[in-house]
């Protein structure tokens, strides 16, 4: 394999150094302080409805407040990421169209280029990577380094797999239009079918958020009828336990319900 994953992470720029590096997301301020309100409030009323003791809800909701910002950051990164393989997808449509109509590899890195432009805009994604790859060509880089650049740093199967495959290509004097043609149709496949199954399992994962909301709605439900007013360590204990079994079986659902192709 032309490109390995390495062990450790060092955060990669690319050829000119502006580029991103999509194993990474940095959030911004706004960003941390609406994950961290989220993980405050989401906190703070559940333990409320389940203890009924605010100052320890309050010291839950603001321990959660940091959890909070570490969901919110995975969140904004898998949404990152999705949004590339969905630029990526239709840039690998335009570059075989261009390649299969006889254009070398730079008019046809341009074409793609200007297209992405029209359909997600100057500043997308895959514009900006377009726009480094042609310029490193101008400025001498090979164009298979580029790519395998562009697949290190954004830690994506597909990527990587086309990367590696146009560089064998590439440097073997292969079919580059047969080449590239069959792997994008496998990998265009394989995103579609990826999509497919989220789609399937929207369902079951609306189903799951409904099941972990449920037991605070039945808790302050029954809350007035089960209420005797006088502190108890071992209800206490009781509910502590039945919280933290809901929240585990919420992220081991979380688990079972992601899929990759």
């Amino acid at each position: 394999m032309i490109f390995e994953k390495k062990e450790e992470k060092t955060e990669l720029f690319g050829a000119f150094g502006k580029s991103i590096d999509y194993r990474f997301y940095h959030m911004s301020l706004i960003e941390k302080i609406m994950g961290y309100i989220a993980g405050l409030m989401i906190g703070f009323i559940g333990s409320y409805i389940f203890f009924d003791i605010f100052f320890l809800s309050l010291i839950i909701g603001i321990l959660m407040g940091l959890v909070g910002i570490k969901v919110y950051h995975g969140i904004l990164k898998k949404k990152r990421d999705k949004m590339l393989t969905m630029q990526f997808k239709d840039m690998l449509e335009s570059l075989s169209t261009s390649i299969g109509a006889g254009k070398n590899i730079i008019n046809a890195m341009e074409d793609a280029k200007q297209d992405m432009e029209n359909q997600y805009g100057s500043y997308s994604y895959i514009v900006m990577e377009l726009y480094t790859i042609t310029e490193g060509i101008r400025n001498g880089i090979q164009v298979e380094d580029l790519l395998i650049d562009f697949g290190e740093r954004s830690a994506n199967e597909d990527i990587i797999n086309f990367a590696d495959v146009f560089a064998t290509a590439n440097r073997q004097g292969g079919n580059m239009k047969e080449i590239l043609y069959e792997t994008k149709s496998i990998i265009t496949q394989k995103i579609d079918i990826e999509m497919e199954i989220q789609t399937m399992l929207s369902s079951n994962k609306n189903e799951l958020n409904i099941m972990i909301i449920m037991p605070f709605i039945i808790v302050t439900v029954t809350k007035g009828f089960t209420s005797s007013g006088a502190f108890s360590i071992t209800n206490f204990i009781v509910k502590l336990v039945a919280l933290t079994m809901f929240i585990g079986a919420y992220f081991l659902g979380q688990k079972l319900i992601e899929i990759k192709v």
